[in-house]
């Protein structure tokens, strides 16, 4: 799942870039960024989930907030992350996508892309609820006793904190550097 998502998200990215424009640009960048610490966390996550159910199978895995609160609890905000929600830079940066391609006459690719992030949006949300709160009564063990296997995910989340709402000037500032460097006519 995480596998395919990569793959929708670089193809949010390269669709920024094919649009062009500063706008899309900047979107493509920010998303670049915030997807590479949405993206780990959520894989360090799965690696944590893996060691308890023993299983990288998706439809084996539920109950997570009882088996792993704290897990699941990060879980949430990592795919609130991933799939572009607000207040989140990656919102923001399929905003400024979606909005470059209408000011660029785009409105075919607009509509095609805002129905496959509704899509995708879907897919994550009822995958990852299943995961979370669907009840086992085979596997219903608390199972959060490494702490160092904890502090990592709090690391990159509080990350993404400081990215979603102490930097953004800061950030905008790097990004529009960067965007000079790329296409210095804009």
């Amino acid at each position: 799942m995480l596998a395919f998502s990569s793959v929708e998200n670089m193809g949010i990215i390269t669709l920024g870039f094919g649009i062009g424009g500063p706008i899309a640009l900047y979107g493509s960048m920010l998303h670049s960024i915030i997807h590479a610490y949405g993206k780990s966390l959520l894989f360090l996550i799965s690696g944590n989930i893996l060691s308890v159910y023993k299983t990288k199978r998706i439809d084996r895995v539920n109950n997570l907030i009882k088996t792993m609160p704290i897990n699941s609890v990060i879980l949430i905000c990592g795919v609130l992350v991933i799939t572009g929600i607000p207040p989140f830079p990656s919102f923001f940066s399929e905003y400024n996508i979606l909005a470059a391609s209408i000011k660029n006459g785009h409105y075919l690719v607009c509509g095609i892309y805002a129905l496959c992030l509704l899509i995708v949006f879907a897919g994550f949300l009822k995958v990852f609820i299943n995961m979370i709160f669907s009840d086992d009564k085979d596997f219903n063990t608390r199972s959060e006793k490494d702490k160092e296997n904890i502090i990592p995910l709090i690391i990159i989340f509080f990350i993404i904190i400081i990215l979603s709402f102490f930097s953004r000037y800061e950030i905008a500032s790097l990004i529009n550097k960067a965007i000079l460097i790329i296409n210095p006519m804009q």
